[in-house]
């Protein structure tokens, strides 16, 4: 996915959808992804997505972290390690790779799919913040290349230095 696709929101179909909308025949020519939502197993997934899309952020000691990754003690460390850097302290604590969220997969078969919902989740973080913290300035990221752990997103104030 390209910056412009990213920024107007085009998305390619994911594999597995267009699959499953060929058993369809031509009445499934004109399937959306939500019509694949409508299947039993559908509601719960989508239903517990919505903490990660739409995460809840706190506030601690001047960084805005997504509030199930609030850990004092260990934000309390980073205070240190990372010399204050608000900015620095922030991008550790909310990075979220996503073949951590689904460890009990095996994900080999959506490599293209996690890419694209890694963007799409930073555009929903990007949007969430301007919201709920106007006065601040956020980056939102997205790392997905042989250094990371797979696609990887995270946001922090400004610029992080070093």
């Amino acid at each position: 996915m390209n910056a412009e696709e990213s920024a107007s929101g085009a998305r390619e179909l994911p594999r597995f959808f267009v699959e499953w909308r060929t058993l369809f025949g031509q009445a499934g020519a004109d399937f959306t992804p939500i019509d694949y939502l409508n299947q039993p197993a559908g509601p719960p997934f989508v239903i517990a997505a919505q903490w990660l899309f739409c995460p809840e952020f706190v506030e601690y000691r001047g960084c805005v972290v997504m509030a199930h990754r609030l850990d004092a003690k260990i934000l309390d460390e980073w205070f240190v390690e990372l010399d204050g850097e608000v900015s620095r302290i922030e991008a550790v604590a909310n990075l979220v790779s996503l073949y951590d969220v689904f460890t009990a997969c095996d994900v080999a078969a959506y490599e293209a799919d996690l890419s694209q919902l890694a963007h799409t989740i930073a555009r929903c973080w990007r949007g969430l913040l301007r919201m709920e913290y106007p006065e601040r300035d956020f980056q939102v990221e997205v790392y997905d290349d042989e250094r990371s752990h797979g696609p990887e997103i995270t946001f922090f104030s400004g610029r992080p230095q070093g």
